[in-house]
């Protein structure tokens, strides 16, 4: 196995002789990316970045000063690996105005949105809702601020709001959110099934009235945009959502979809309100963000990293 980036690239290089590609496609972070990169000059070939959030921001709100400055660093190493690249690729207007504020090349950043598989996610038929059932699936980390979901819920149940919760998924904050529900006696109203294999993702979403987005102004969160509530849309959902810039950019003129300020009694009010009476299904299709519509934007993409290539 290579040691070294030295060795990384020397293997790089001779995969992309082995194989031939037309252009080198890698993904973040930095350290994947600016090695591909180089291998692709080695090779003669173009190449593209890809940037789906910037790593770095997970520690920039960090009281750690070490752990914000490594951040910090880390977001820079990716701008640079960025303005090496002869195109970018990215999910969302945030990080491309980030992209180009850091120096990247306007004409070289194109976007290439979280898009969804809308002949797998698709509107599931009206529910007979006696109590109402609220999800949300992501992983649990502490940018999700799942406390929010649950002191909300459980605000919402001590008003009488007749609520089942399932927050679906695993990671690092999976314990101490387990434990909060216990604290608030929810054990028996939130459910934490753990992880939910994809396949059986529509199944999930098909048994909900509400699927809820709860995270926080983490900077992070900030330009990223989230796949899962566009797939509770397609599949007939409606969504709440807090009120961040990447989820506004998300749902704004979106059919079914409605932000509100991130606060367990705001959050309670409006699941009280859906309680006494449930949101209807979502019918208006996402077919603009469809996997089989975005992806062919790819194609624009290599065109125009081949083309950057040859005028250097």
């Amino acid at each position: 196995a290579p040691r070294t980036r030295r060795d990384l690239v020397a293997v790089l290089t001779e995969e992309t002789a082995t194989f031939a590609p037309d252009v080198v496609h890698a993904h973040h972070p930095h350290y994947v990316g600016s090695v591909a990169i180089e291998a692709a000059r080695a090779a003669g070939l173009p190449a593209v970045y890809e940037v789906r959030c910037f790593n770095g921001d997970y520690d920039a709100d960090r009281r750690n000063p070490y752990a914000r400055a490594r951040g910090a660093w880390f977001n820079r190493l990716e701008l640079r690996a960025a303005r090496q690249a002869d195109a970018v690729v990215t999910i969302s207007d945030g990080l491309t105005r980030r992209l180009v504020t850091g120096g990247v090349a306007g004409r070289r950043v194109h976007v290439v949105r979280n898009s969804v598989d809308t002949t797998r996610f698709t509107p599931a038929p009206a529910r007979d809702v006696d109590v109402l059932h609220v999800g949300y699936a992501t992983t649990f980390e502490a940018i999700e601020n799942l406390d929010l979901l649950v002191e909300g819920a459980a605000r919402a149940v001590e008003r009488g709001a007749r609520l089942r919760v399932t927050i679906a998924g695993t990671g690092r904050d999976w314990e101490r959110v387990r434990r909060l529900v216990a604290e608030r006696d929810m054990a028996g109203v939130i459910a934490l099934p753990g992880f939910v294999p994809y396949v059986d993702m529509p199944a999930l979403y098909a048994d909900l009235d509400l699927f809820v987005v709860v995270r926080h102004a983490a900077t992070v969160a900030h330009d990223t945009t989230p796949l899962k509530p566009l797939e509770a849309l397609a599949s007939g959902v409606p969504v709440l959502a807090t009120d961040l810039p990447a989820l506004r950019e998300l749902f704004t003129d979106r059919p079914g979809a409605r932000l509100f300020r991130p606060d367990p009694d705001v959050l309670a009010d409006l699941l009280v309100a859906a309680a006494a009476s449930p949101p209807a299904r979502v019918n208006a299709g996402i077919d603009d963000r469809s996997w089989s519509h975005e992806v062919g934007r790819y194609r624009d993409v290599y065109a125009a990293a081949g083309a950057d290539l040859v005028q250097q």
